[in-house]
């Protein structure tokens, strides 16, 4: 799944930015 369309191949990268700013959120509220 390329969400950005980039044709970028680092789906770990992704989730890995997905998880830190859900992590950051999770500290803000």
């Amino acid at each position: 799944m390329d969400l950005l369309g980039t044709g970028d191949p680092e789906p770990v990268a992704v989730s890995d930015m997905a998880g830190e700013l859900a992590e950051i959120l999770r500290h803000l509220t």
